[in-house]
């Protein structure tokens, strides 16, 4: 299976590395990553990522969000900045016709753009927050 992050490789030689213990060795990685925990519903690893003083006491996924697509902006020094796609699911809507979203089914799509900020301790980048930036197709924030 193909990584959900959209390098191209292979899960298990992308962010399944990462996910079986092996640190991001840049923040560009760590955002792929996380990303890719959210598709996959891996709340430890998304805990394990987030820097101790910002970190949510708990990760609570929301089963109806499918995310579908990554774009990453920049990355620049200790930030990232990434548009995440997402279809929210059960939700009133018809079917999503043609393009990107065919075969995803009904629901509502999004897009969460965001500045992410990380920081290194020892030889593991931490995600420390982010910063909700406006969508140019929406003209605002998720």
């Amino acid at each position: 299976m193909m990584c959900p992050c959209g390098s191209g490789t292979p899960y298990e030689q992308c962010c399944g590395v990462y996910h079986r213990g092996a640190p991001a060795p840049t923040p560009e990685a760590l955002m792929r990553s996380r990303y890719t925990a959210f598709v996959r519903g891996d709340a430890a690893y998304l805990h394990r990522t987030h820097a101790p003083e910002t970190r949510p006491a708990r990760y609570e996924l929301d089963p109806n969000i499918q995310y579908f697509a990554l774009k990453v902006h920049s990355a620049v020094g200790n930030t990232v900045e990434f548009s995440a796609h997402y279809l929210v699911k059960n939700q009133p809507t018809a079917a999503i016709p043609g393009g990107i979203l065919a075969g995803l089914g009904e629901g509502i799509p999004g897009v969460q753009r965001e500045l992410s900020r990380f920081r290194k301790e020892g030889n593991q980048w931490l995600y420390v927050a982010g910063t909700m930036k406006a969508d140019a197709k929406t003209g605002g924030s998720p």
